[in-house]
C-alpha cells in the first residue's frame, strides 16, 4: 500500500514504464503534477474533504478587521454557530424545559417533548436573529454581518464547514485509485509535452520519439478520469460558501 508522495511518485513511475523506459520528465515537474492532482481530488472527490467543526476564538484584531481570518485548509463554510455568546445555563428555555419537564423519560411522553423541541426550533427562526455569513477560500477571510459590539475578545464561536483532508494524518490518502491514476495520467501528459519538441527526430539504433501519441493518449486518459469523477466520485450539489 502506499503510504507517501515519494511512493507514490515511485509508483506513476512504473505506471508508465520505468526503469524499462526512461521517462523524460523533470523532478520539479512531477512534483508540479501531483500538487495538481491534489488539488483536483480534493476540490471534486468526496473523500478529499471532510466535515469539521472549528473552534475560534474572536481577538481585537478580528473585532477591529470586522472579519475572521480562516486557515488554509478550510474548503467551505457551511453555518457559525452561537455568534452572541454560549447558553444561558440554568435560565435557558432549554434547560428549564429539561428540568421540570424530562426528568423522566419512562414516565414522559417523547412525542410532546418532539413537538416541544419543534416549537421551540420554529420560535427561535422567527424571532431569533441568525447572522448572514461571506466566505471565500482564496482570500481566507470569514465575513460576519452581525453587530460586532455583540462580541468581545475571548468570544467563542463554533465553525461548521468542510477541510482538506491531511495526508499527514491519512496515511491511505495516498493509495486511493482516482487519485493514482490521475497523477499518472498527469505525468504522462507532461512527458508527451516534453518530447514535442522532438517528434520527427530518429535517434541511434532506428528508434524515433512520438511525443504527440503520448500526450494525446494522456490526454484522452484525463478526459475519461475527469467524467468518472462526476459521475461516480463527486457529491451530489450542495450548499456551502467558498
Amino acid at each position: 500500500m502506499i503510504t507517501s508522495r515519494e511512493e507514490l511518485k515511485e509508483y506513476c513511475f512504473r505506471r508508465l514504464g520505468h526503469p524499462v523506459i526512461e521517462i523524460n520528465v523533470d523532478d520539479d515537474q512531477v512534483e508540479d503534477r501531483i500538487d495538481d492532482a491534489i488539488q483536483y481530488f480534493s476540490e471534486y472527490h468526496f473523500d478529499g474533504v471532510q466535515k469539521m467543526f472549528m473552534h475560534y476564538t474572536i481577538t481585537q484584531d478580528d473585532i477591529d478587521n470586522k472579519y475572521l481570518d480562516i486557515p488554509n485548509h478550510v474548503m467551505g463554510i457551511n453555518n457559525v454557530h452561537q455568534v452572541t455568546g454560549g447558553s444561558l445555563g440554568m435560565f435557558d428555555i432549554r434547560y428549564q424545559f429539561m428540568l421540570n419537564e424530562v426528568f423522566d423519560f419512562s414516565s414522559t411522553s417523547l412525542l410532546h417533548y418532539d413537538l416541544v423541541k419543534r416549537h421551540l426550533a420554529t420560535l427561535n427562526m422567527v424571532l431569533g436573529h441568525k447572522s448572514s455569513i461571506r466566505f471565500n477560500r482564496l482570500t481566507n477571510k470569514l465575513y460576519l454581518d452581525t453587530k460586532w459590539d455583540l462580541l468581545s475578545v475571548g468570544s467563542k464561536i463554533l465553525i461548521e464547514g468542510y477541510r482538506t483532508l491531511d495526508p499527514s494524518e491519512s496515511p491511505r490518502f495516498w493509495d486511493d485509485m482516482f487519485l493514482k491514476l490521475y497523477t499518472t495520467a498527469l505525468i504522462k501528459q507532461q512527458w508527451g509535452a516534453n518530447l514535442i519538441k522532438f517528434s520527427g527526430i530518429t535517434l541511434p539504433g532506428g528508434v524515433s520519439l512520438d511525443g504527440q501519441k503520448i500526450y494525446d493518449d494522456a490526454t484522452t486518459e484525463l478526459n475519461e478520469l475527469k467524467e468518472k469523477m462526476i459521475t461516480d466520485f463527486t457529491e451530489p450539489v450542495n450548499f456551502f460558501i467558498g
